[in-house]
């Protein structure tokens, strides 16, 4: 028993030391300090060109809106036609998509519903609005118009000739198809078809037109067609060429060899060299 007694004491005494022997705990570290969030980005005021470009939108929005307006409203084809020249043409025209998107309805020509049918007026003036709307939406807009009215050619006719007034590229083929069409019928919108391709000015068409050409060129005595055809397209085509081109040439052939020397280079960008620093290229 005081074995036991004396144990717990010198237990007792040396817990202080046991104690003073622990490392003292760490003070708690401070959280490391907030930084403020950055000033943002001063805000870059708009350009002219910017403030312009708003500016012509807003027009062109209120001159669509104020046109579908005057449209419903109107009754005659009169009106119609009056309405789509005061909003959208004379000398406050705007060239905007949102205009060609707003006109191209009324180039309909057939029955929009009972009883109401966009007369040869009401189209004109649609027309002559959209040939100064060099947009990807008139383009579409007017080849959806061609392709429903395929066999109507005099209305094809009318408008395709918006395509060489827009100088619009992307009609290049069909184009060319239509000059190539060799149907009964079909020669009026062949000769229209080439002097859009003219209009156009555009290298895509060259090597198509000279083939149309070489074809005429080599009509024999006894192909009766073939020598009306040349009699009536071949003059167009060439004209066609000489606008392009900018050479004064008769025959396709002719038009050939000069397309073999120049199909490289013609109308084609010229590449511009990096600008010289000094170090020789090296």
């Amino acid at each position: 028993m005081r074995f036991l007694t004396a144990l717990a004491l010198a237990a007792f005494v040396a817990l202080p030391t046991f104690a003073q022997d622990t490392p003292p705990a760490e003070p708690p570290k401070e959280p490391p300090p907030v930084e403020p969030p950055p000033d943002d980005p001063p805000v870059k005021p708009p350009s002219e060109e910017e403030l312009r470009l708003k500016l012509v939108e807003s027009q062109a929005k209120e001159k669509a809106d104020t046109l579908k307006k005057r449209m419903d409203a109107a009754k005659t084809d009169g009106e119609r036609s009056s309405a789509i020249g005061d909003v959208c043409g004379g000398g406050g025209s705007i060239s905007h998509p949102l205009i060609a998107q707003a006109v191209i309805p009324y180039l309909n020509p057939r029955q929009i519903k009972a009883g109401l049918i966009y007369g040869d007026s009401t189209i004109n003036a649609a027309l002559e609005v959209l040939k100064k709307q060099p947009f990807d939406e008139t383009y579409y807009g007017v080849k959806k118009m061609i392709d429903q009215n395929r066999t109507n050619l005099p209305y094809v006719q009318r408008m395709v000739t918006i395509y060489g007034e827009t100088k619009c590229v992307k009609a290049i083929d069909e184009l060319l198809e239509m000059v190539r069409d060799k149907r009964d019928g079909r020669i009026a919108l062949c000769k229209v078809a080439a002097e859009q391709l003219g209009k156009i000015g555009h290298r895509d068409a060259i090597s198509q037109l000279i083939s149309e050409l070489e074809e005429q060129d080599k009509a024999g005595p006894n192909d009766a067609k073939m020598k009306q055809r040349r009699q009536d397209l071949n003059g167009t085509v060439v004209d066609a060429l000489k606008k392009i081109t900018g050479q004064d040439n008769k025959l396709g052939s002719q038009y050939r060899q000069w397309w073999i020397k120049n199909a490289e280079t013609f109308q084609k960008e010229k590449k511009t060299p990096p600008p010289d620093d000094g170090s020789g290229g090296k």
